[in-house]
């Protein structure tokens, strides 16, 4: 199913930063997905190779990815920082739109 990258959440998201950092690897089987959007720990990974720059607002997170040239390639906001720098490094690096399992996405 089409869907805004910038919009995923859960398995979901953690799949397409799966597919992110390794196109081929497409397998729903959760054994072979980390929870980026829920483990500081494997975010934080991302997050530091990307140079991924976080901040905590009023009610939510936001999360900016910079390009080479210095300007901002994506700034998403999540209710956790895990969840917007996700989304942030899947839209740079996926785009707009992602084709997701539907299994992923209930």
């Amino acid at each position: 199913m089409k869907t805004k990258t910038n919009n995923l959440v859960g398995k979901a998201l953690d799949w397409a930063v799966t597919v992110a950092l390794s196109p081929e690897a497409k397998s729903t089987d959760s054994s072979y997905i980390l929870n980026y959007s829920t483990d500081p720990t494997a975010a934080d990974v991302i997050i530091a190779t990307f140079a991924i720059t976080t901040q905590k607002r009023e009610n939510d997170w936001s999360a900016t990815i910079m390009g080479s040239n210095g300007f901002s390639v994506s700034t998403e906001y999540g209710p956790t920082r895990e969840i917007a720098a996700m989304q942030a490094f899947a839209v740079y690096k996926i785009g707009e739109y992602i084709e997701v399992p539907p299994e992923l996405l209930f």
